[in-house]
């Protein structure tokens, strides 16, 4: 009846004292299908008889986390209200603040902090993210200064790993063999920079996140930036000081805005003093389901102009030109 939304007959199974917090085969009650219908006369009639307002299904999650992902802000103050905890946490440790916070309900999130959420910096299992990086990654900037404002760690990092990556050619299935490198290990800042969200990383910035701080593959927060094609934020992390020569991850700002094609982005990065000349030191981490927009290592000791040639970007090779690139240095193998 509940998922029926039917609300009449909801009230008379109530009147014949079924239980209330009978479950489902993966632990689901009828409140959980009340709050994920957004009903909220079921839910007030289903907490009057005496509703476990903390049930959890099978995986942890209680209703007022289905709350936070439909973003029913109203639903999440009446379940709080009826007793429901606002540090509740899933089996893989995600807390409902950091539902709210991937969401973008800055209301569901304030009321959440009102009533005690304390976890603000907690990480789930599987990424090891935080609420803050959740919603930097999202365009959530009103969730991500909420956040700030009540003391979330802007320099928190996920989880890194090994993981096996490929640094084959980009244009052809040949491929290379795959090699062990750091993956993820990003702060909110990163994620802001690699998802092209320019408020949340002007915020992250305001609040002392670092500029020039890199994911431990090397690659920085401006690297990021320019490789995801996100030019506007590369432009305000080079307003704010990034270094446009930072090649710690093998290949810098300037290699990445070539092979994207950025013309735009080349031009800032070579009016704030990018070199030209710089040589591609490795490859690029790829998924080998997605060679595009990769730095081969077989292009070893390829310059940015050497790049902007192989992929005929000639409007590109232009301002490099004007920006004393050498356009007869030569790749490591020795092609110009």
């Amino acid at each position: 009846a509940v998922k029926d939304q039917d609300q009449q007959s909801v009230r008379d199974l109530l009147g014949q004292d079924v239980d209330v917090n009978a479950r489902e085969g993966d632990g689901a009650t009828a409140l959980h299908w009340a709050v994920v219908r957004n009903d909220a006369i079921v839910v007030d009639e289903l907490l009057r008889v005496g509703a476990d307002v903390n049930a959890a299904n099978d995986y942890g999650v209680t209703a007022i986390s289905l709350a936070c992902l439909n973003r029913n802000a109203p639903m999440v103050e009446t379940l709080l209200v009826a007793g429901a905890d606002p540090n509740a946490v899933t089996s893989m440790g995600e807390t409902v603040l950091m539902t709210c916070a991937g969401t973008g309900s800055v209301d569901a999130a304030a009321a959440l902090l009102d009533h005690g959420a304390a976890n603000i910096n907690a990480k789930e299992v599987s990424y090891g993210q935080t609420a803050l990086m959740q919603a930097s990654a999202q365009d959530n900037p009103k969730v991500v200064q909420l956040l700030l404002a009540h003391g979330a760690d802007v320099h928190a990092r996920s989880t890194s790993y090994l993981l096996p990556v490929s640094l084959g050619d980009p244009l052809d299935d040949t491929g290379g063999g795959a090699v062990m490198m750091p993956q993820r290990g990003f702060t909110p800042l990163l994620f802001a920079a690699r998802h092209g969200h320019v408020e949340n990383a002007l915020l992250l910035l305001d609040a002392g996140a670092n500029v020039n701080e890199s994911a431990p593959s090397g690659e920085s927060a401006l690297v990021i930036a320019s490789f995801s094609d996100q030019s506007e934020v590369a432009t305000l992390l080079l307003e704010r000081g990034a270094d446009p020569h930072d090649a710690s991850a093998g290949y810098t700002a300037l290699h990445t805005a070539v092979v994207r094609g950025d013309l735009e982005l080349v031009k800032a990065l070579c009016a704030e003093g990018a070199d030209p000349n710089i040589r591609l030191i490795k490859g690029s981490p790829q998924r080998r389901e997605a060679y595009w927009f990769g730095l081969s290592e077989r292009w070893s000791g390829a310059t940015p102009f050497w790049l902007a040639a192989k992929f005929a970007e000639v409007d590109i090779m232009r301002v490099l030109a004007d920006n004393d690139a050498d356009p007869l240095l030569s790749s490591d193998n020795g092609t110009t």
